[in-house]
């Protein structure tokens, strides 16, 4: 996921465990892997999902560079390691715009 405002790849610093804005290609940061769901079930469904649903909250989970998933901290965002500790984030795709998450 990038911010196109910052031109910044969302990261986490090698040993930490808070989610920050990296630049590719540095090694102090891991760019995180993720997928985007509702349930604690695993990402690869035998299925193809496309869509979004507003008033939906979903779980971010991290693949690699660590397992786990995003948690929003105050104004911060940390990875954890289970589905219960995750935050429940929504998705908003606005006509004139990019995917947005919102909290």
């Amino acid at each position: 996921m990038k911010s196109l405002s910052l031109s910044s790849i969302v990261s986490k610093e090698r040993d930490g465990d808070f989610v920050v804005d990296g630049i590719p290609g540095r090694k102090m940061f891991q760019e995180l892997e993720f997928c985007v769901v509702s349930t604690d079930a695993e990402c690869n469904h035998p299925y193809l999902t496309n869509c979004i649903y507003e008033n939906v909250e979903y779980r971010f989970r991290l693949s690699g560079p660590v397992k786990g998933y995003l948690r929003v901290v105050v104004n911060e965002v940390k990875i954890v390691p289970n589905f219960l500790q995750a935050s429940g984030l929504n998705l908003h795709n606005p006509p004139s715009s990019a995917l947005r998450v919102g909290y």
